[in-house]
């Protein structure tokens, strides 16, 4: 039985926003590949021409998406950064990125999606940038391209790959039911450096 879209007239506002909200909704509750552009415009409630005219096929779609998923994700490692101080953010850091991963698997999914993406775009490119700035912990812009001194890549490797092996389900029987960033923040703790490096 196909499952009916949630279709709301759209009236007034940011078109674009909109139909990236619809993105959301889709990746959300039926994953990456339910995306389209005209299902994103029927359910915002306009015409395919409608959405045609700010994104030109599904790649560029995924890439606006993908883009302000990594935005957010970066407005949230920055905010816990600052928070926490240069003396706390390495363990603080990552509880804020799996935090991240697991209320927002979607958003957190699409962001590393890069074989669906145009990951030359410039926006993509300067919202990864800045997330490579949080786990470096240089303090200084990182651009496209510069390598990641060793101990960032593995404390981004560890992290990350916490967060994927919980979302695909593996890891969630081997953690304490409604412990499990408690669990994962644990498992961080093992890895922070004795230098200043930070995550």
């Amino acid at each position: 039985m196909v499952k009916p879209e949630l279709k709301r007239p759209y009236h007034h506002g940011d078109l674009r926003e909109a139909l990236l909200d619809a993105v959301g909704e889709m990746v959300e509750g039926d994953g990456i590949e339910s995306v389209s552009i005209r299902g994103a415009a029927r359910r915002v409630g306009v015409s395919h021409p409608a959405a045609f005219r700010h994104f030109t096929d599904k790649k560029d779609l995924l890439t606006a998406y993908a883009t302000r998923a990594a935005s957010h994700m970066a407005d949230a490692l920055e905010a816990t950064a600052e928070a926490a101080g240069s003396g706390h953010a390495f363990i603080n850091v990552g509880v804020s990125y799996l935090r991240f991963a697991m209320e927002h698997p979607g958003e957190f999914r699409m962001i590393f999606r890069e074989e669906l993406l145009n990951g030359t775009d410039e926006h993509y490119q300067a919202q990864m940038a800045r997330l490579a700035l949080m786990l470096s912990g240089s303090g200084t812009a990182i651009e496209p391209g510069t390598a990641l001194p060793p101990e960032a890549i593995l404390a981004w490797s560890a992290t990350h790959g916490l967060a994927s092996l919980y979302l695909d389900g593996t890891l969630r029987e081997e953690l304490p039911p409604g412990q499990e960033l408690d669990a994962m923040t644990q498992v961080l703790r093992l890895l922070k450096p004795s230098s200043n490096t930070e995550l």
